[in-house]
């Protein structure tokens, strides 16, 4: 069990562990009973991919690799958004990490409240309203 979300997509999409990013407060109460709850990822048949990711040209370079991840987390937001608005959500809200703030605010969501720590990362809430 992880509370940082990379690391369980890292793990999930490499190496086929079976991880959610459950927050700290799960981790701790797992650590604690030595066991935890079968939900999320951890339930095999909830695991379904929604994308598939073709690179098809080498990335070379730190620089390459933060522009790619730039571009396809733009696309899954857009992904996500729009999933919103097809069911009629009214506002998306999310924890953005305090250096990706600008990434989120170029796709419209505005910060709100003071910044918290999850993971020992600092964190802001933002919300979009969906029209």
């Amino acid at each position: 069990m992880t509370t940082e979300s990379g690391v369980t997509v890292i793990g999930n999409s490499i190496w086929g562990a079976m991880g959610n990013a459950d927050g700290i407060e799960a981790a701790f109460w797992s650590a604690i009973c030595g066991r935890t709850p079968r939900w999320g990822n951890h339930v095999f048949e909830n695991r379904a991919a929604t994308h598939l990711v073709q690179v098809e040209t080498p990335i070379e370079g730190m620089l390459e690799w933060d522009l790619l991840g730039k571009v396809i987390g733009g696309k899954l937001l857009k992904f996500v958004l729009l999933t919103a608005k097809q069911q009629k959500q009214k506002n998306v809200y999310l924890h953005a990490q305090v250096s990706a703030i600008p990434f989120y605010k170029k796709h419209g969501f505005t910060a709100c409240g003071d910044v918290f720590y999850e993971a020992n990362i600092p964190h802001r809430e933002m919300s979009k309203k969906i029209c």
